[in-house]
């Protein structure tokens, strides 16, 4: 599902088309398109990955125009190998809502057939699981990958304030899990962004409620000022939307964040344990 040049889209929702299965036959039939998509992914995944491969070591001349350099000079040097990740990023967004649409189809057949037994079900059942698991794999190391070019690319600066971000998120928000994936893209101005999620799961909520999932993410434009956003679904960078106020400052950036926390039912102290150095 690549997509062209990072123009600013409307944030997304997560696409679940579910089948129409008045019969466990037709689950099973979907499930089986479904993994002849999976296998075809996994192709793709292996030869994308092995062409990309040489990005994860950029050239001297990169590293010094990302540390040192203008923003011109991050644009010609920096910019070229970031496009060119293009559809692994596309491959990320398919596999996310791969995932999400296999959730439903399992609350679907479970609902639908409550009281189904015997092999033909549990076949069903075990092949979701087998699926879901395929596909988190197959995302997580689309993440990894993606994560690790990123790195590499982005300043020493930006890569202590995500860090920072995120450990405030481990301080102040009660979460049973996280991970923290990078992304580095081009947008419709030519700019360099830098996008750090930190993807927080079974969030407890003040009203005693546990969120799936909160998206935690962090933008960081050519390396001059941020943008902060808080949702429930996973949006590409092109698609987060931005406030009209740019922020220039960690302290700022916790306390955006923290409103936003605060608006989804999460009240939080984001912020108040940053070290000295960044405050």
């Amino acid at each position: 599902m690549a997509r062209a040049k990072n123009d600013y889209q409307e944030p997304r929702a997560c696409t679940v088309e579910l089948p129409k299965s008045r019969y466990l036959d037709d689950a099973t039939r979907y499930l089986a398109r479904v993994r002849d998509d999976v296998d075809e992914t996994e192709n793709l995944i292996r030869v994308q990955q092995k062409a990309l491969a040489y990005l994860m070591k950029p050239k001297d001349s990169v590293v010094a125009a990302l540390n040192k350099g203008t923003g011109t000079t991050i644009r010609k040097m920096v910019v070229p190998n970031v496009a060119k990740l293009e559809p692994q990023y596309g491959l990320a967004e398919e596999l996310y809502d791969r995932y999400r649409t296999l959730e439903a189809v399992d609350a679907q057949v479970a609902l639908q057939f409550p009281d189904r037994k015997g092999d033909a079900y549990a076949r069903t059942v075990q092949q979701i699981g087998e699926l879901k698991t395929k596909v988190r794999d197959q995302t997580r190391r689309v993440l990894a990958f993606l994560t690790e070019i990123a790195a590499e690319h982005a300043p020493d600066a930006f890569n202590h304030a995500r860090q920072a971000v995120a450990q405030e998120l481990e301080n102040h928000v009660r979460f049973e899990s996280s991970t923290q994936f990078l992304y580095a893209s081009v947008d419709a101005q030519d700019a360099l962004v830098f996008t750090a999620y930190t993807m927080l799961q079974g969030v407890h909520a003040d009203d005693g409620r546990t969120v799936r999932a909160l998206y935690v993410s962090l933008q960081w434009v050519d390396g001059t000022y941020y943008f902060v956003n808080v949702g429930q679904e996973f949006c590409p960078p092109d698609q987060l939307p931005r406030a009209k106020m740019r922020i220039t400052t960690l302290p700022e950036v916790c306390g955006v964040l923290q409103t936003l926390l605060a608006d989804e039912g999460f009240t939080s102290q984001l912020g108040s344990t940053l070290p000295p150095e960044l405050k």
